[in-house]
């Protein structure tokens, strides 16, 4: 039983996480999602290496 207890212990203490607190910048966020095109030369690398 005491066993039982410290793993449920031990998974709640491991479960938990930290947030921390960034600000959102809209006008970044949108120019960076604007950026994203399918012939990025960085994309072209990821896929010759991982595929």
């Amino acid at each position: 039983m005491k066993l039982h207890v410290g793993v449920l212990l031990l998974c709640f203490v491991a479960g938990c996480a930290r947030f921390q607190h960034q600000p959102l910048s809209p006008v970044e966020t949108a120019a960076r999602l604007q950026e994203r095109t399918l012939d990025n030369p960085a994309l072209r690398t990821f896929l010759e290496k991982n595929l």
